[in-house]
Order: C-alpha cells, then sequence, then structure tokens
C-alpha cells in the first residue's frame, strides 16, 4: 500500500468494526451493501446480524446517576421522596 495519503474504498466483502445490537458489542461485520463511498449495510461476523451501518456507534449512554437512582427506587419498599415544589403556583407560606 502506498503512502499517499488516500483511504482505500469500502468494498461488498471488506471487514470493518461495528457495534452490533444483537451482541451489543463492537464487533467485526462484513460489508454487504455500499453505495458510493458509503457503507449502508453490514453483517456481523459473529452472530450473522444484518443491520445498517453504525459507523462503531452504539446506543445512547444513559445518565450513571439516573440509572442509579431509577434503580434503586424500583426496589420493593423504597419510600417515594415528596413532590419537588410547583412554580409560578400559589403558596400558603407565603401569608
Amino acid at each position: 500500500m502506498g503512502e499517499s495519503g488516500e483511504e482505500r474504498r469500502h468494498r461488498i466483502g471488506d471487514v470493518v468494526d461495528d457495534y452490533c445490537p444483537h451482541c451489543k458489542l463492537l464487533m467485526n461485520h462484513g460489508i454487504i451493501a455500499v453505495a458510493g463511498d458509503e457503507i449502508l449495510k453490514v453483517r456481523c461476523n459473529t452472530c450473522m446480524n444484518e443491520h445498517p451501518y453504525r459507523h462503531g456507534r452504539g446506543p445512547k449512554k444513559k445518565d450513571p446517576v439516573k440509572a442509579a437512582y431509577d434503580e434503586l427506587m424500583s426496589r420493593p419498599g423504597m419510600p417515594r421522596p415528596p413532590a419537588p415544589p410547583r412554580k409560578g403556583g400559589s403558596s400558603d407560606e407565603e401569608e
């Protein structure tokens, strides 16, 4: 391969890394559909699941603090926090 700095065009059958929604991991995928320079569809080499090319990006990550809070609050017997005060509403405390 030359040192021209140009990236080789992707072809059907080439192997690329992509996020597999079935395996839930970044895995090797074979390219199965290409339009011009753009990869359209890939097949996971591990589970053979076909899906649109995701450019290696997985699902959006949840806020770890919110996820831990939600898990804790979903446990039976956990007290529920009081509702936050409403903004703009009348309050008896101001009289």
